[in-house]
């Protein structure tokens, strides 16, 4: 008698599981999903004022409900459909929001883009030639200067055989004479000499040749030695178009060369501050771009430095001012310096 009873107990407990189980089936048969936003796309995130851009859309309904579609931007105007909309930018010149709102009438979807309306600016903000030289005097004593100077363009060699471009920005005193062995006194322990710092420079361009990037690949160890560090990646200096506001940063390597033994590390952050009108001994500057930068690294695991500099940038000019503070220790330097003068030679 026992034994039926659990025979019962049992076909009870498998009728119920099998209940339940329809009954979740039925249930999920009958939920509604929200639309799915499979693509939501612009042909640029920059346009200029009053310019047309085209969105592309592709959403999808899970029980292929009907769909029904709302767009709207927070300036401008723009009009829509499942496919995609047109947005005709303002003037102004700001980041503005793209809004579509996907719906099957029950449950809906949002999806947002974000569009910086920008005038693009003319000329060059960072010219990379051989020649070109730009002389800099220190704001608080006019006699101090540094020299910039392009003197060449090399090919820096990379991992696995291969190689890039890189233009090498010479730095010096001009005021210090160069070395001479002939003139040289062991004696004389103040006798100071011409000391180079090397940085290698390259960029990246559109397919328009336009520039869209200014990268640093390497630089001296320490002034005035053959000793060269590379970093990985890259350290991106300057991202045009130059837009007050912008970010980016990264994290990198420091390999010796030419073994590429890492040595280090640290970070680099990068904002575009203003813009604005700039007059320096050199001559007055309009769509002057501020942007600082706050570097900080180390050696053989070693605090070496933080560092931040605030560039200003001309176009078709290049670096007109800085500033730079730097930090080693319980050590803090300042320094600012202004264009007094520069020749740029032809575009190579």
């Amino acid at each position: 008698m026992l034994a039926v009873k659990q025979y019962i107990f049992l076909l009870l407990t498998i009728w119920l599981v099998i209940i339940t189980s329809c009954s979740d089936e039925i249930s999920d048969r009958h939920k509604n999903y929200a639309p799915k936003i499979k693509l939501l796309k612009s042909e640029s995130n920059i346009v200029e004022p009053g310019s047309k851009l085209t969105i592309r859309l592709e959403a999808y309904d899970i029980e292929d409900d009907p769909m029904f579609f709302r767009w709207s931007s927070t300036g401008g105007s723009i009009q829509g459909d499942g496919n995609g909309a047109t947005w005709i930018a303002p003037k102004e010149e700001r980041r503005f929001q793209i809004n579509v709102n996907v719906s099957d009438g029950s449950k809906s979807t949002n999806g947002l883009l974000i569009i910086q309306v920008w005038k693009t600016r003319l000329g060059d903000y960072y010219p990379l030639s051989v020649g070109n030289v730009w002389t800099y005097s220190n704001v608080h004593n006019k006699k101090n200067k540094i020299v910039f100077e392009i003197i060449d363009k090399i090919q820096i060699q990379l991992e696995k055989n291969r190689t890039v471009p890189s233009y090498v920005l010479s730095k010096y005193d001009p005021n210090l004479p160069e070395y001479d062995p002939n003139l040289a006194d062991p004696a004389n322990q103040d006798q100071e000499w011409r000391i180079y710092n090397f940085s290698y420079l390259g960029r990246n361009v559109d397919k328009n040749n336009k520039p869209i990037e200014i990268l640093q690949y390497a630089q001296n160890v320490t002034s005035g030695t053959e000793d060269t560090i590379m970093f990985v990646p890259f350290l991106s200096l300057y991202r045009f178009p130059l837009i007050p506001g912008n970010q980016w940063q990264q994290s990198f390597q420091a390999k010796l060369t030419p073994e590429l033994f890492p040595i280090g590390g640290g970070s680099d952050e990068f904002e575009v501050i203003s813009e604005e009108n700039l007059t320096v001994p050199a001559g007055t500057f309009n769509s002057v771009f501020q942007v600082q930068e706050s570097f900080s690294w180390k050696l053989f695991n070693q605090d070496l430095d933080q560092t931040v500099v605030q560039k200003w940038l001309a176009p078709d000019v290049g670096l007109v001012k800085f500033t730079q503070m730097q930090t080693r220790g319980e050590i803090t330097v300042e320094i600012e310096f202004e264009l007094e003068s520069f020749e740029l030679a032809d575009s190579n």
